[in-house]
């Protein structure tokens, strides 16, 4: 079984993280008619492996071409969620001083069904002078240089392999689930462990229809450009990459553990289970992620907590500070960050409270 516990993770996970899918390559603006879009569902994907530069090591740089999954769609449950309700959560919060602010989750990848955003949400980023978003994953100079400075982070030292650090058994599960979308796993063979857990993760969005060009906080960038919004960058993609490449090989290894074609289903399940849950604003299933403990050994289960620690745990209270630093300020700000962020008693939401601000759920 999938360990369903990494769903909040599947929401929070860097936005930097989906550039290994293509999404720091220059797109069309998704920010006009969604007619006009082009879905991915079916089609092949790009896993970007670095970006090619003239500037990057040939040995640093290469594509990887997902292939049509060997995914039927019947295997997967209400595929169709074109009849839900698109409401995703937002919050209006108040300061002791008075100052407003106005919040709203993001998920990084979503279908073509959610451009443009809501008319609730679009008016707030209107009213906006700033955006505040995790990075700006549309400036493609930033972008490209993140991945670059990361290019010695990529591979093993010394002809070292990824089932050297994984082992035999872990390595033909991961292997499994990367050649069900029509990959060969030797791609991967020397490449870094962070660095194949942010493929995987990628790997199954286009099996229900989910692209990065659609992105929430990328829509929402988009459109504060076209506006000439000022962009509040509360991380930054070299930041984030770098956030994966220094977690520790037992740690890394631990998130990666459950990923194999056999469990492919459940990966997808729980994938779409979260963009339901987005485009719906469900915050409580959200937040719904009991950790199934009977996955793990002692030494894995400490592991995966500390997985999510600095993936959601670390990160919120940073993104809570710097939100109140922009509400003191008496900017007008829309702050957009991934959903789970904002959830839980460690969540944003939950540490403005605590600092005394009033916190209101928007409704549409």
């Amino acid at each position: 079984m999938f360990n369903g516990s990494l769903r909040r993770g599947i929401a929070a996970v860097a936005a930097a993280v989906l550039m290994l899918s293509g999404c720091g390559k220059s797109e069309d603006s998704v920010s006009s008619s969604a007619a006009e879009s082009k879905t991915t569902n079916g089609t092949a994907a790009v896993v970007t492996l670095p970006p090619k530069d003239s500037e990057t090591p040939d040995d640093t740089s290469s594509e990887v071409n997902v292939g049509k999954s060997d995914t039927d769609p019947a295997d997967i449950p209400d595929l169709d969620t074109s009849d839900l309700p698109y409401t995703p959560a937002a919050w209006k919060v108040t300061s002791p001083s008075g100052n407003t602010m106005y919040m709203t989750g993001v998920m990084h990848a979503l279908k073509q069904e959610c451009v443009p955003p809501p008319e609730k949400i679009t008016e707030m980023l209107s009213n906006a002078d700033t955006l505040a978003v995790e990075c700006d994953i549309t400036d493609n100079t930033k972008m490209t240089s993140a991945l670059l400075s990361m290019s010695d982070k990529i591979n093993y030292p010394n002809g070292e392999t990824i089932e050297e650090h994984l082992g035999e058994e872990l390595w033909a599960e991961v292997s499994s689930y990367i050649e069900s979308y029509g990959v060969d796993p030797e791609t991967f063979s020397n490449m870094q462990a962070w660095y194949v857990y942010s493929s995987l993760e990628n790997f199954g969005l286009s099996d229900i229809g989910l692209d990065a060009k659609y992105g929430f906080d990328r829509q929402l960038l988009e459109m504060a450009k076209e506006q000439g919004k000022e962009i509040y960058e509360v991380e930054s993609a070299e930041w984030q990459l770098d956030l994966l490449a220094s977690y520790e090989e037992d740690v890394i290894n631990a998130a990666i553990k459950g990923y194999s074609a056999e469990n492919k289903p459940n990966i997808l399940e729980a994938l779409l289970d979260m963009y339901k849950a987005f485009k719906t604003g469900d915050v409580d299933k959200i937040s719904d992620d009991e950790l199934d403990e009977s996955l793990y050994s002692e030494e894995e289960l400490e592991a995966v907590k500390t997985f999510n620690k600095r993936l959601l745990t670390d990160r919120n209270a940073d993104m809570a500070k710097k939100a109140m630093e922009l509400i003191d300020s008496g900017k007008n700000v829309l702050y957009a960050v991934g959903i789970a962020h904002y959830l839980g008693d460690d969540g944003i939401i939950a540490l403005l409270t605590e600092q005394g601000c009033t916190v209101e759920r928007i409704e549409y």
